[in-house]
C-alpha cells in the first residue's frame, strides 16, 4: 500500500500496408489501499490516414480494483480519455475494463492466461 508505479507503454501495430497505429503512453499509478490503485496517464497515439500520421493527444485518469478469489484474480478498471484530435472536436470518453486471469503464470514459459474485455462509452460530439 502507499507505493507509486512509473508506467511506459509503446504499441505499434501493421496490416498489409504497413505501420498504421503507433502510441506512446507514459504515467504514474499509486495504491491508495490494498486492492485499489489510481493512475494519471498521458498517451500520444498516431494513426495513418491518405498516407500521412495524424497526432491524438489523450490525458488519461483511471481507477482499478483488483479481487482475488482462490484460483483466479478479477480486475475492475475504468478509465476517462480526454481526446484531442486534429480537425475533430475534443471529447471525453469512457473505457469501462473486465479482466480475468490466472493468479500465477503456467508453464515453464511463465505464461499467465486471461481473458478480457473493454467496453467504450462517449457522449455525442
Amino acid at each position: 500500500m502507499g507505493q507509486s508505479t512509473v508506467t511506459f507503454d509503446f504499441d505499434g501495430r501493421t496490416n498489409e500496408t504497413g505501420f498504421f497505429h503507433k502510441h506512446l503512453d507514459i504515467g504514474i499509478h499509486y495504491s491508495f489501499k490494498p486492492t485499489w490503485t489510481v493512475g494519471l496517464k498521458y498517451r500520444a497515439q498516431y494513426r495513418t490516414k491518405e498516407n500521412e500520421w495524424h497526432l491524438e493527444q489523450r490525458p488519461q485518469g483511471e481507477l482499478i480494483k483488483g479481487v482475488n478469489s482462490q484460483k483466479l484474480k478479477w480486475e475492475f478498471r475504468t478509465r476517462m480519455d480526454y481526446r484531442i484530435r486534429e480537425g475533430k472536436n475534443d471529447e471525453m470518453r469512457n473505457r469501462s475494463r473486465i479482466q480475468i486471469k490466472a493468479l500465477s503464470p503456467i508453464s515453464l514459459l511463465k505464461i499467465t492466461p486471461f481473458i478480457s474485455n473493454e467496453f467504450f462509452f462517449a457522449p455525442k460530439s
